[in-house]
């Protein structure tokens, strides 16, 4: 897992400290789906918490949260999170800032030689393992079956951008 860097503040409480220890920890498993984050448990690995942060209040299901009605460190990973990562406009997941890249409308295309680069690449790697005679037969199959999957997106972005949008 890549580093990821939360600075210690010598002030912060012992749920912000848990919450930041939390987040360090799993930061790749916390979602954000339907308005909710899920937020794994620490200590369960078959439990998630929903945490809710917003206008509206902010929730989580855990007791710490019933119990106190003040921030849990489930509260505070969900809000690390967010801090740290951004929405992506197709789907609506959240990546790291650093992984997110703005493509302006219109831009995302394809080229004339994709699909001649797709077949040049199946035709010789079926050659090589057409070479291996009965143990590369697997292997043929597989690199018609990847060759079909690339053309079958190629033919999906002519049809959703249509021949213009062709560099």
């Amino acid at each position: 897992m890549a580093s990821i860097s939360v600075q210690r503040d010598e002030r912060q409480s012992t749920r912000e400290l848990r919450g930041r220890d939390l987040y360090l920890e799993h930061a790749d498993e916390i979602r954000f789906e339907d308005g909710v984050w899920l937020v794994p448990s620490q200590h369960d690995a078959t439990s998630v918490y929903e945490v809710t942060l917003g206008r509206r209040g902010e929730f989580c299901e855990c007791a710490d949260f019933e119990h106190r009605s003040q921030a849990c460190k489930h509260m505070v990973a969900a809000m690390i999170f967010r801090a740290k990562t951004g929405p992506c406009a197709e789907g609506g997941r959240r990546f790291r800032h650093r992984d997110l890249y703005p493509v302006p409308e219109g831009d995302l295309t394809y080229f004339d030689g994709d699909e001649q680069m797709v077949n040049t690449f199946a035709e010789q790697a079926k050659a090589y393992w057409e070479l291996w005679g009965p143990l590369g037969e697997p292997m043929v199959r597989g690199v018609e079956a990847g060759a079909d999957v690339q053309r079958s997106y190629i033919l999906w972005l002519r049809q959703i951008y249509g021949k213009g949008s062709q560099h």
